[in-house]
């Protein structure tokens, strides 16, 4: 493809970075909730995370173009804010649906959960991709630990307050 078809339908870099985002990433978060198992919402997440890892490892240079780049989008923020706002309501539906089993304490916002969920799983990203390994398998165990010492916070939401206060 030339580069003036490109840019046609691209009208800048940051377009085309954020319209490769939105196919890449989006498709992601797509198929990985829509095989979400029925488990615990520990081996959710890790599936969830698990399918945009696979995703991002199958071209590591453009994964780690969005983890040092995407942050800092200007003129195309929006696009960007809609994949990532998407992602943020199916993981605040996972965290709603375990609530009734104890899993995660009545009290608890999603919203910030969802945030500190996804904001773990980026440090994992970051780190991966920092390392130079091709695939996370080895740091895998790491991210799970991680998600579950949030989870484990979650958990105790109530009996937390009652201490603090």
């Amino acid at each position: 493809m030339g580069k003036g078809t490109l840019f046609f339908h691209a009208k800048s870099k940051e377009a085309l970075l954020v319209m490769m985002f939105q196919e890449d990433v989006g498709q992601a978060v797509e198929r990985a909730f829509a095989r979400v198992p029925k488990a615990p919402l520990i081996d959710q997440l890790m599936h969830v995370f698990d399918v945009m890892l696979k995703q991002n490892q199958r071209n590591l240079g453009l994964a780690r173009v969005f983890v040092k780049e995407l942050a800092f989008v200007r003129g195309e923020r929006q696009a960007v804010d809609v994949v990532m706002r998407n992602l943020f309501q199916k993981l605040d539906g996972l965290i709603e649906s375990v609530k009734d089993r104890g899993e995660v304490a009545g009290d608890v916002n999603s919203a910030l959960l969802s945030g500190n969920l996804f904001a773990l799983y980026f440090t994992f990203m970051m780190l991966w991709l920092g390392s130079g390994e091709p695939s996370p398998e080895t740091r895998r165990p790491s991210l799970r630990q991680m998600l579950e010492l949030q989870l484990e916070g979650a958990i105790r939401s109530d009996s937390n307050k009652s201490r603090r206060g």
